[in-house]
């Protein structure tokens, strides 16, 4: 009796510490989410990303309209620097071009610890052809580091 009551208590622990390690795995959004992902939960990730990068601009600057007039020259900078670098890096990239280059990139084991915002961010800038990427690389991994 005491036999089968401790396999039960070390199958018990042993279905708890799997579960444990699936939740933890599944909840942050890096190159090892992504590459359990099938193409079109990637487009569909991509599609929700994109929306909310432009929520996230929303909520920058709408704080800022009921204030004064040095605040809506706020607004208008947060406002003109988003519309910049979309132009900049965002502009005529398709789904496919992100999807296929965060695929590209998290293909070296190394790299799936990076944060898909971040990632994306690196791949937007190769596109635009953005000389130095080791530097901008190395930046994000002490950023990477410091959100662990």
């Amino acid at each position: 009796m005491y036999l089968l009551q401790r396999r039960f208590k070390l199958l018990v622990i042993f279905i708890l510490l799997f579960l444990i390690n699936i939740a933890q795995s599944s909840d942050r959004n890096d190159g090892n989410y992504w590459r359990t992902m099938n193409e079109t939960q990637k487009l569909k990730y991509m599609v929700g990303f994109i929306d909310g990068m432009n929520l996230g601009l929303d909520f920058s600057y709408w704080g800022f309209f009921e204030q004064n007039e040095e605040s809506h020259k706020l607004a208008k900078k947060v406002l003109d620097s988003y519309n910049e670098h979309m132009d900049k890096y965002f502009e005529n990239v398709t789904y496919d071009q992100f999807i296929d280059g965060l695929d590209n990139f998290y293909e070296d084991y190394r790299n799936r610890r990076f944060l898909i915002n971040r990632s994306v961010w690196l791949i937007v800038q190769s596109i635009a052809g953005t000389p130095k990427m080791d530097k901008i690389i190395d930046k994000i991994l002490v950023i990477n580091v410091l959100t662990l």
